[in-house]
């Protein structure tokens, strides 16, 4: 995009703007960061005695570790991280899907938003600044897969399917497959990641992130992920591994954990490389008109440039706990408290000191007239055993713990003085509750309230600067649509059709109280809307109400309003209302037409009924004249028998008669 020339000029710039910027290797700051997690983590301060107490009270850490939990409520108790507002009607729809896609897609599945406010916001309290950067992640991955035994359409189907590479292939006598498969995995996602204090880096005179002319992210990365985004491998493995020194606030921050060496490291990918991602306003063509650039320099100083683009915006939101007016840096909850803890740590190791005294007083023993083995053996009524009863005699110690247990409290006051943080609105202390009235102790939390509600409006500042961040870049970077589900329905979602101009406001509970409070003022809102639509006021919609309820659901921590509502902009739409004159005719006309529907059936099942019977008429006469038939055939067939028995009988006789009328001719 670039000539060699432009490129040459452009890495020179960016090289001397790295070196010069806050932020890079040892300084001053590195060092009060440094200083400030060591406190949180009560380590030793270099002041300890031997023999002496050596505990670290816990100023720091209480205060950072309080206020917290309140911003983690206040930021995401609500169930909506942000919300977008339309900057024009058209963009109404735009608003709405990007609040919903944004607070269920990126800001839950895709980064886990809790854990990265969490370590934003920690970094702010105790290290004067937090940082987060985001950025639109690309990236292909191959994964080589061996299947045995497959079949003629196994083999097809995974082929099809998949859209594998076929690397290997052997046929089996049995006529089945032996295969290995490469598959390419596209990944494609908005991320938000937290930026270490140390490694931003940002020009000494800058005011603000947006207004500063250099501003930029150094970092350790491994050689395989840099390949991975683009870079050129031989180039980012000539300058992986080199020594490079720590600050201060870096060692600090990884005291706790076993490093490993890169010269260790035999894996050529796994080594790491220093890479600064610097954006500059710079006049690239030298005629009077600066753009913005994303510069990345490699190696410890920056003496590889690795790739010079374009860009849009500077992807970094900063915030500060408590800013000072025309500097960048402010100061942090950790600067508030340090001077305190040390106070603290002092007297209580005093007391502790004068505790230890009084349990274990100093001896004084008069040399060679007392047995010095027993007299070190602390067992309990153990024998010391002396030339002499005086030679052995306790040296007075005065115990101070009581004098100087008052300072304690005045440490405590002079702590919520600074802080807002005290035991009385932590609910930590019983004499508080005791002894307070409602009145007093909600005027007590309230007062308190005004520094955390101070803290988290600041905060909001920088957590909307990310949400347009967010926004823009799924703008610009997404692509194809992706199906989702939102309110309970499966749809395809294209952010780069989102219409660019909107507002973003940032879904904090300042000011409502407890979930409680907030839940009853939604439970009276949801009554008066009730009223107003009985009353069919115009005031109040369905969708009204139902926003009403979305929240009611949200502050219960419940699974999502679509499994108990339904959203009226998805419901089917109702039939308009008709003339009642005309809504009478037609019940009548369909009464009638059912009497007649009525009629008819009955006049059918009546035929039905006289035809079944008919046929049971008919077959009880089949079946009567078939047994009269079957009687007389058998009544006939025996007088046919008897009257063939006669006749033979009659025709027996008149042969006999004349059998002897002729014997009686002969004689």
């Amino acid at each position: 995009m670039y000539n060699a020339e432009q490129e040459e000029r452009i890495h020179s710039i960016a090289k001397a703007a790295m070196v010069g910027a806050v932020g890079y290797m040892e300084d001053e700051l590195n060092e009060d960061r440094a200083k400030a997690l060591k406190y949180f983590k009560q380590r030793e301060l270099g002041t300890e005695i031997a023999g002496r107490s050596q505990v670290v009270t816990s100023e720091v850490s209480d205060t950072v570790l309080s206020i917290i939990p309140s911003l983690m409520r206040v930021f995401t108790s609500s169930g909506k991280f942000v919300q977008y507002e339309a900057g024009r009607q058209s963009a109404e729809a735009s608003a709405s899907q990007a609040t919903k896609y944004i607070n269920n897609v990126v800001f839950s599945k895709d980064n886990d938003m809790f854990t990265i406010a969490y370590n934003w916001f920690f970094d702010a309290l105790l290290m004067k600044t937090g940082i987060v950067t985001w950025y639109w992640d690309e990236r292909e991955k191959t994964e080589v897969e061996e299947f045995e035994g497959l079949t003629d359409v196994e083999l097809a189907e995974l082929v099809m399917v998949r859209e594998a590479n076929v690397t290997a292939h052997s046929e089996n006598e049995d006529g089945t497959h032996d295969i290995t498969v490469e598959t390419v995995i596209t990944t494609r996602k908005l991320v938000v990641v937290n930026v270490p204090p140390d490694e931003f880096m940002i020009n000494a005179r800058a005011r603000s992130v947006q207004d500063s002319d250099i501003v930029g992210w150094r970092t350790r990365r491994s050689v395989s992920d840099l390949v991975e985004e683009g870079f050129d491998y031989e180039t980012v493995n000539d300058i992986a591994g080199a020594d490079v020194a720590e600050t201060s606030e870096e060692q600090e921050r990884l005291f706790d954990q076993i490093g490993v060496d890169d010269e260790s490291i035999d894996d050529a990918a796994q080594k790491e490389v220093w890479v600064c991602q610097m954006y500059m306003e710079l006049d690239v063509e030298e005629d009077g008109t600066q753009r913005l650039l994303k510069v990345t320099l490699g190696g410890e100083d920056g003496s590889t440039l690795l790739s010079v683009d374009d860009a849009y915006e500077k992807p970094f939101a900063m915030i500060c706990p408590i800013p000072i007016p025309h500097t960048v840096f402010g100061m942090s909850m950790a600067d508030l408290t340090i001077p305190l803890q040390d106070i603290s740590t002092a007297v209580f190791r005093g007391v502790l000191d004068s505790i230890y005294l009084a349990n274990n007083p100093r001896m004084l023993a008069l040399e060679g007239k007392v047995n010095l083995d027993d007299l070190l053996n602390p067992r309990a009524g153990g024998v010391v055993r002396a030339k002499q009863l005086d030679a052995v005699r306790e040296l007075n110690t005065t115990f101070v713990g009581g004098q100087a247990l008052p300072l304690f409290d005045l440490i405590n006051d002079m702590k919520e003085n600074r802080t807002g943080v005290s035991r009385r609105t932590n609910g930590l202390s019983a004499e508080a509750l005791q002894n307070t009235t409602a009145t007093a102790a909600a005027q007590m939390q309230q007062g308190a309230a005004q520094r955390l509600d101070m803290i988290a409006r600041l905060f909001a500042n920088g957590v909307q600067d990310l949400c347009r961040g967010v926004y823009k870049s799924l703008v610009r970077n997404h692509g194809d649509p992706r199906n989702v589900k939102l309110d309970g329905v499966w749809q395809d979602v294209d952010p780069s059709s989102w219409d660019e101009e909107v507002d973003v406001r940032v879904s904090v509970g300042l000011g409502f109280g407890n979930d409680e409070e907030r839940m009853q003022s939604l439970m009276m809102i949801l009554s008066l809307q009730k009223e107003g639509i009985q009353a069919g006021s115009s005031l109040v919609t369905e969708a009204h109400m139902y926003n009403t309820l979305e929240d009611m659901v949200d502050m219960s921590k419940l699974n999502g309003v679509e499994s108990y509502f339904q959203n009226p902009a998805q419901a089917q739409p109702k039939q308009p209302q008709q003339d009642p004159f005309v809504q009478v005719e037609q019940m009548k006309s369909q009464a009638k037409q059912q009497e007649m529907q009525m009629d008819a059936q009955m006049d059918q099942a009546k035929m039905q009924m006289e035809r079944e019977q008919f046929q049971i008429e008919m077959a009880q006469k089949r079946e009567q004249f078939q047994q009269e038939l079957s009687m007389k055939t058998q009544q006939f067939m025996a007088e046919l028998d008897l009257k063939k028995q006669q006749i033979a009988a009659e025709l027996a006789t008149q042969k006999d008669l004349a059998e002897v009328e002729m014997g009686g001719r002969g004689g």
